[in-house]
């Protein structure tokens, strides 16, 4: 009995040390994909050594910010931790926690659905986002204890026999170049899309692709939750305070006719958050209401044009609250 436990537990050990060598291969293998992108913002946000203005958010941030201007404007370098509202408001607060450091300038731009309900991360993307960016898991480790159980009972397995999988294939050089040339197609989502500071630049000579005015976007005033999120911010805030960082609140973009529609509404959401958020709020919601032209393929991007005049807004509402002279940012995401 001693000899059969003795070999299955070598056997067991055996099989772990492949599954940990296949698992490592899989995550140094090339990744294209738009999630993909976090494992270069992070770089820079962990990195970064001097006063920085970092602006956090869902994909109205990776979409509708052009860095290179804010940067000139506030005069201190720019950093794009945006990639998509999916993964929840403590995600990005968690990595504001994670990543500001003294003298810093942390810009908060959620998505509305972050504000009424979207504090923690869908099932789904977080599965696909540990796939494409391993270094993002620990920004799921806040779970409580329901979430953690279902993590690891629908999706971790399935993270880790995926993983197994790809290890398993070898990149050989046709497989690499690919994924390359898929990632390079003109309307994709891509790692391969986002310029030096972390901004989506993939999408500026495609203007309008959708019918915007068509799409859903109903912004539903949920008091209960939407101090939930106040509170939240809150907590990252004064932990930021503490540490020297300064934090504002910008609201994410909204086309004319959904914000018409819906404007009692955002009015209700602007006036419980300036009342409950410590943290200074940049503009009031109509500030941020666009045409739909000004929008790219969804009601939260915003194409070039939208892009510059929404980042020409955000600087107008931080100037005079802060002045750093520094040099701009240099490392690039490939």
């Amino acid at each position: 009995m001693r000899t059969f436990i003795r070999n299955a537990s070598l056997f067991c050990a055996i099989q772990l040390v492949i599954g940990g060598l296949l698992i490592l291969n899989a995550t140094q293998q090339p990744q294209y994909g738009f999630m993909a992108a976090f494992e270069d913002k992070i770089r820079l946000l962990r990195e970064h050594d001097e006063p920085t203005l970092i602006v956090l958010g869902g994909s109205n941030v990776a979409f509708g910010i052009d860095s290179p201007t804010l940067q000139q404007h506030c005069d201190m370098p720019v950093i794009n931790g945006g990639l998509h509202a999916a993964l929840g408001l403590q995600f990005y607060l968690d990595v504001a926690t994670d990543c500001a450091k003294e003298g810093d300038v942390v810009v908060l731009m959620p998505e509305w659905m972050l504000l009424t309900g979207g504090t923690k991360p869908a099932p789904d993307l977080r599965l696909s986002m540990v796939q494409e960016s391993p270094a993002s898991w620990r920004y799921f480790c806040h779970l409580d204890c329901s979430e953690l159980k279902t993590f690891v009972d629908d999706q971790a397995f399935c993270v880790l026999t995926s993983l197994v999988q790809s290890g398993s294939k070898l990149p050989t050089e046709s497989r690499i170049q690919r994924k390359f040339e898929e990632a390079q197609l003109p309307d994709a989502y891509s790692r391969l899309k986002f310029n030096a500071n972390g901004d989506f630049v993939g999408h500026h000579d495609l203007g309008t692709t959708k019918e915007i005015e068509k799409m859903k976007a109903d912004v539903k005033f949920k008091p209960a939750v939407t101090l939930e999120a106040a509170e939240r911010i809150n907590a990252c805030a004064q932990t930021l305070r503490e540490r020297g960082a300064k934090v504002y609140l910008a609201y994410c973009p909204v086309p004319e006719p959904h914000f018409d529609k819906h404007q009692s509404s955002y009015d209700s959401l602007h006036e419980l958050l300036t009342k409950n958020l410590d943290v200074p709020v940049l503009h009031h919601p109509d500030q941020v209401k666009y045409p739909t032209s000004y929008f790219y393929d969804t009601v939260c991007h915003l194409n070039l044009t939208g892009k510059m005049t929404r980042t020409k807004l955000v600087a107008q509402s931080l100037h005079g609250k802060f002045r750093v002279a520094s040099k701009p940012v240099e490392k690039t995401l490939r």
